[in-house]
């Protein structure tokens, strides 16, 4: 009954789509800009940098809660479980017609929440190419893989591992046309700072 509830919770946790709901705020449907993605990058593009860490905040904060929440009640597994439901709320939000984010960010939280030296190899890692290479996408892909490769020497749980594998694995896919413009030098810049 408990791993019912951790995925149902994580699921509608994950499901709220902040950067959305923020741009409407603001008078803008964030699914017409740019790339249409509803996440921090793409709100950033639209209003501004500082909304970019607003929204990458909070869709940080429901995956880190989601996991922590199971994590406490339960046990590592029901956190997992919890936190992979976060991840695919918000890649595919019914609210939205099952188009969401790309999970970087809700799956940074989740990671802080379960496994926090696998996540700060991840940060560093993205921060680096980001700040060196200033492309958004090469950064998360780069960053989810390093935390994946870092759970295998932090993480004793399997289903860390392989929650990890499955993360970086849905990273990749959800950026599968940032890839192919990054392949033709299409792929815009983003200066976090500046």
């Amino acid at each position: 009954m408990m791993y019912l509830l951790a995925f149902v919770v994580g699921f509608l946790s994950g499901s709220i789509p902040f950067g959305y709901i923020i741009s409407r705020m603001k008078g803008v449907d964030i699914r017409k800009i740019g790339s249409g993605n509803i996440g921090a990058t793409n709100v950033a593009r639209a209003l501004g940098k500082k909304y970019f860490f607003i929204v990458f905040f909070l869709d940080a904060l429901k995956g880190f809660l989601s996991a922590l929440l199971f994590l406490q009640l339960c046990s590592m597994d029901c956190g997992v479980l919890a936190g992979v439901a976060a991840l695919l709320g918000h890649m595919f939000t019914p609210w939205l017609g099952f188009r969401g984010g790309k999970g970087v960010a809700t799956g940074f939280g989740v990671f802080l929440a379960l496994a926090p030296k696998a996540v700060a190899v991840g940060f560093i890692v993205w921060l680096i190419v980001l700040l060196t290479i200033q492309i958004m996408a090469l950064a998360s892909i780069t960053g989810a893989i390093a935390a994946f490769i870092a759970t295998l020497y932090f993480c004793d749980a399997l289903s860390i591992k392989v929650m990890a594998a499955l993360a970086a694995l849905l990273v990749v896919i959800r950026h599968r046309d940032n890839i192919k413009r990054m392949l033709k030098g299409q792929e815009p810049r983003f200066r976090l700072f500046g």
